[in-house]
């Protein structure tokens, strides 16, 4: 999902005969994990009595593979530099402080 606060999840009940039961439209961004009981309403998104559906929700995040190193380094960008990486921004900011200690 690109824009969760868009996004939209609908769950619909049919019959043997597909005929619609019942339906609910949830926006994703109010879908919580966990087990849950969901109300019904009809074609009209009007509510239909005490007509439930109890179900198991998992909200994970999805990550392409070949994304993965690019989420990693969000997570984390310090273990994504390599060691000489690393040195040479240090010796850049030493060089930085050294410089600005001398213009004093």
């Amino acid at each position: 999902i690109v824009i969760p606060d868009l996004a939209m999840m609908r769950f619909i009940v049919n019959d043997d005969a597909g005929k619609m039961i019942g339906q609910r439209i949830i926006p994703m961004e109010s879908i919580q994990s966990g087990y849950r009981f969901i109300s019904l309403r009809n074609e009209f998104n009007m509510p239909i009595g005490m007509a439930s559906i109890f179900v198991k929700i998992e909200v994970k995040d999805y990550i392409p593979s070949e994304m993965a190193d690019f989420a990693n380094a969000l997570v984390d960008p310090i273990a994504h530099l390599s060691k000489d990486d690393l040195m040479k921004r240090r010796e850049d900011m030493l060089t930085t402080l050294v410089d600005q200690e001398d213009e004093r």
